[in-house]
């Protein structure tokens, strides 16, 4: 086996750690060069730059003088006219004539110098903003200047990263729950308000959740928000999906659904049926509960008996 140079195998035994610090070291011998380089360039770009200007301020100076050129003849050819209509005499009539079409002809040769100017005046203002503000493809070890920067580095912290945020002692940025924690919307087995079933998998017939002014309003608030897109706010099956052809959508007033156990209106609403989806990921139990207190009580409001409301507030139907 032949000898192994010298250099070679000092690198291959320096830890990465000490690679690093030569590539840093060569990089930074090599900052005053490129810093030297990106200076000169920045220089040539500023004089480029301040000619452009110069040149541009010369270039609208000539066009403004070829803009009082231009309204001197326009008063010229004026005059000749007013002198054309008063004059008796055919001759001078026709030599005014030739004076107009001459002067017109010098008018339409200076606008046109004009529009030249103007463009190669807004030529200049490109190339001396482009001069300014380009600078792409030069060296620098800073971050480019952001106007609009869209949340692209936003102060956050990551899953399964190291924090290096003081407030956690472990510097860990994603967070166990406090120990003995459990979530209070978290379901459980066995229960009825999480499953809408008893013990033996049977729906439950009523909600097992207090039904008061409260709940309902809170129904209502999430109904609006989940449910009348399709069944609509009354619960009639008109949301607005029936516009864009979803025509198979229940009602909420038929026979069917007003017999129907809250038990199985909840496992609907959790699992979805036919071409609903299931809501468990939107609304948590109790809020499901809230929302058939809700649907009821629609219901009520549509099939309910006269003799079924308070003497209090009978008075105040019509």
């Amino acid at each position: 086996m032949s000898a192994m140079d010298p250099q070679m195998d000092k690198l291959l035994v320096l830890p990465e750690r000490e690679q690093r610090k030569m590539r840093s070291d060569r990089e930074l011998g090599a900052w005053p060069t490129e810093m030297k380089a990106l200076e000169s360039k920045k220089a040539e770009i500023r004089a480029l730059a301040e000619r452009k200007k110069q040149e541009a301020q010369q270039t609208e100076v000539e066009r403004k003088k070829l803009e009082l050129e231009a309204e001197s003849h326009r008063s010229k050819v004026a005059r000749y006219k007013i002198q054309q209509f008063e004059t008796r005499k055919n001759e001078e009539f026709q030599a005014l004539g030739t004076e107009i079409q001459r002067e017109e002809k010098e008018i339409q040769e200076i606008e046109d110098k004009e529009l030249v100017y103007f463009f190669l005046v807004w030529a200049l203002v490109v190339v001396a903003g482009v001069s300014i503000m380009g600078l792409r493809g030069g060296i620098s070890r800073k971050p480019p200047l952001e106007v609009f920067p869209d949340m692209d580095r936003q102060p956050k912290l990551r899953p399964q990263t190291v924090a290096g945020f003081a407030g956690f002692a472990d510097g860990k940025s994603s967070r166990l729950h406090p120990a003995g924690t459990v979530s209070r919307e978290a379901a459980r087995d066995l229960d009825e308000v999480a499953t809408g079933k008893k013990a033996d998998g049977s729906f439950v017939d009523a909600s097992p959740v207090a039904v008061t002014a409260e709940l309902v309003s809170r129904g209502r608030e999430r109904y609006d928000i989940y449910c009348a897109p399709c069944h609509g706010l009354a619960g009639d099956g008109n949301g607005f999906t029936t516009q864009f052809g979803m025509a198979a959508v229940a009602k909420l007033h038929d026979e069917r659904l007003i017999k129907m156990a809250d038990g199985e209106i909840f496992n609907t609403i959790t699992h979805g049926k036919n071409l609903m989806y299931p809501y468990a990921d939107k609304l948590v139990p109790r809020d499901r509960w809230a929302v058939i207190s809700y649907v009821r009580a629609l219901q009520l409001s549509r099939l309910g008996k006269k003799e079924e409301v308070p003497d209090a507030v009978r008075a105040t139907l019509k």
